[in-house]
């Protein structure tokens, strides 16, 4: 859907699985380091659209549109509780149509039930 991949090799067995994915011809490697993720992310305007949870809030972070595919329940229960964009992994037809349309990036923080959470490490001494 895209004139263009990049990939970044996040995990030690990444290049392995594109190997055998048999993509390594189209697709440009990001070198695995977090900055060069961090350079790329700077200076080309890309979708972020992947399995990493992580490397898909780090484009976020970095201005970019970011769709994860959820390969595991941390990504669907971060959807619910942070309004996070994810598509299930096997939903082809709903991540086709998140790429095709504009897709808003509202993600919502609760600081209050983050503060109520950290209370409990507070030193009653302190």
């Amino acid at each position: 859907m895209y004139e263009e991949t990049f990939v970044w090799i996040q995990g030690s067995r990444d290049f392995q699985y594109l190997s055998e994915l048999d993509v390594l011809d189209r697709v440009t490697l990001i070198e695995p380091s977090l900055s060069a993720y961090r350079d790329f992310l700077a200076m080309e305007d890309v979708d972020y659209v992947g399995t990493r949870l992580h490397a898909g809030i780090f484009a976020m972070r970095h201005g970019r549109r970011a769709i994860i595919v959820a390969v595991d329940h941390r990504a669907l229960d971060m959807q619910e509780t942070h309004n996070l964009n994810v598509v299930p992994r096997g939903d082809v037809s709903e991540l086709r149509r998140m790429v095709e349309q504009d897709v808003v990036t509202d993600v919502r923080i609760n600081r209050v039930a983050i503060d109520d959470w950290m209370k409990q490490f507070v030193s009653v001494d302190a």
